[in-house]
């Protein structure tokens, strides 16, 4: 019989672009990739205001819709590339079918 819930910090969710976890974003003030700021968009909006005492990073100019999908579609070719590698078939099927929706709905 189990008392309490025992969680592994890998059971959160990871980011599919360089695969940090949210744990480990949670005891950090960097991010892994672009991808995790969509991956995680309110945790890393607390962790900015706590930094900045502002909802918006005051960092570099955000890139073009264009450049951000260029962007996004290699970190997840590379995800899927690693995936691949690593013989995740569950990971590897997530991932080709958001490439899809991505070049559907951008490409």
């Amino acid at each position: 019989m189990q008392f309490g819930l025992q969680h592994s910090p890998y059971s959160y969710p990871r980011c599919p672009g360089c695969g940090l976890h949210e744990a480990e974003l949670r005891g950090s003030t960097h991010v892994g990739c672009p991808l995790c700021y969509e991956t995680f968009p309110e945790l890393i909006g607390t962790i900015v205001w706590e930094h900045q005492r502002s909802a918006v990073h005051h960092g570099r100019v955000p890139y073009s819709p264009e450049v951000r999908f260029h962007i996004r579609r290699e970190a997840y070719l590379n995800a899927l590339e690693k995936a691949r590698l690593d013989n995740q078939q569950e990971e590897v099927k997530f991932l080709t079918d958001l490439l899809q929706l991505l070049d559907s709905h951008y490409g």
